[in-house]
């Protein structure tokens, strides 16, 4: 048996959890079984071609194909979606008597790539110190109103630009309490296998995103849903965006649970998944009517 170092590329160079990615690498043999299977072109190998059990948990191979790249070159191509960030190492894959082995390749975090390291604490509330001071703010906030009321009373755009938004923030308030009771309700239902929570959970969540920030989300990808609520904010909602980074991330493990082989949850997961997107839905929704 003779191994092969082999020159590999990673397609896409920058590849997240759920992603679907490709590990071309290119060897170099005059091994005639080589020749014979490629004969009429590419061709696909079984994935037992692997000298190693692959770990489920990791990543899923979704096809493995030989492909001729020249006289006596040819192109091992590892369609794969990992289930973790860091390092990931494919296991050999074995030829007739030739080993192809793979170099370690990296999978990208979605917080640590918008450099979003922890939860900021909210702001305790300010305290007027004192009768006067409240007697004080009492008059400020009265004129600040009356002065608002005259402004609305003349800009008919701004009235309806008012009540447009309280509507939407009552919407928002209604559709955080719906989401998270029947998030409460789904956690306690155990007639229902982990695949069909998995499931039932993101068409919750996709709802309730789609109401908050009024676009649909029921056609975004796991891997897209970071990037496009930087979009649609600017950014600026810097508070929110962990939260919104880690509900990307639990949407890519809803999807390992409802398209992977292994789809099970772990002893306790799902109940520790619920109290974790009630409590950031919670925080997402920080700042809407009362």
């Amino acid at each position: 048996m003779s191994e092969l170092k082999s020159q590999q590329i990673l397609l896409p160079k920058q590849v997240y959890i759920g992603d679907t990615a490709e590990l071309r690498c290119t060897f170099n043999s005059g091994n005639e079984v080589l020749k014979k299977l490629t004969e009429e072109g590419s061709t696909s190998l079984p994935l037992d071609s692997f000298l190693q059990t692959i770990d489920f948990s990791n990543f899923d191979v979704k096809e493995l194909t030989l492909t001729p790249a020249g006289v006596d070159f040819y192109q091992l191509t590892v369609t794969f979606v990992p289930w973790k960030t860091g390092s990931l190492q494919l296991p050999p894959v074995l030829i007739d008597d030739i080993t192809v082995e793979f170099l370690p390749v990296k999978i990208e975090s979605l917080t640590a790539e918008k450099n979003l390291t922890s939860l900021k604490e909210s702001a305790p509330p300010l305290l007027l110190p004192g009768t006067t001071y409240k007697i004080y703010a009492l008059v400020i906030v009265i004129v600040l109103l009356l002065i608002a009321l005259i402004r609305l009373l003349i800009c008919r755009k701004k009235i309806s630009f008012f009540f447009r938004n309280l509507i939407l923030d009552i919407k928002c308030k209604r559709s955080k309490k719906i989401t998270q009771k029947k998030l409460l309700a789904l956690n306690s239902d155990e007639n229902i296998n982990d695949k069909i929570w998995a499931e039932n959970v993101e068409k919750l969540l996709r709802k309730y995103l789609s109401v908050k920030f009024q676009l649909d989300f029921s056609k975004i990808t796991s891997s897209e849903i970071m990037p496009v609520y930087l979009k649609i904010t600017g950014g600026i909602l810097e508070s929110k965006n962990e939260c919104m980074g880690r509900l990307a991330e639990i949407f890519v493990r809803t999807d390992y649970i409802r398209y992977s082989s292994q789809n099970s949850l772990q002893s306790g997961e799902r109940n520790q998944l619920t109290e974790e997107i009630i409590k950031l839905i919670e925080k997402i929704s920080a700042g809407e009517a009362k």
